[in-house]
């Protein structure tokens, strides 16, 4: 399944800034777009690690998922990045 994650930024919402444009442009072309309202998002201090959890119930990461995060969730895509490093990626 073609499946993209838009991560949101620091007190933002998921229909903030672009990200709703670009789900309907990954939409048009058949992917199953996911844009969390992460928790801790909206606090001074953000859970790192309860983000990565509850980003992993929602969605099956493979080496054809496209994660795009801004701000603090440009963060959260670099941790899943290092947790999810499929070697198809590389070649």
């Amino acid at each position: 399944m073609r499946q993209a994650l838009i991560l949101q930024g620091w007190y933002e919402k998921p229909d903030s800034n672009w990200f709703p444009w670009l789900k309907s442009e990954l939409e048009k072309r058949g992917y199953t777009v996911f844009i969390p309202d992460l928790p801790t998002i909206h606090t001074d201090l953000i859970d790192m690690q309860k983000q990565l959890k509850y980003v992993e119930k929602l969605i099956h990461f493979d080496a054809e998922t496209i994660v795009c995060g801004h701000s603090i969730g440009a963060v959260l895509g670099l941790r899943l990045a290092e947790k999810y490093s499929f070697n198809k990626l590389f070649l």
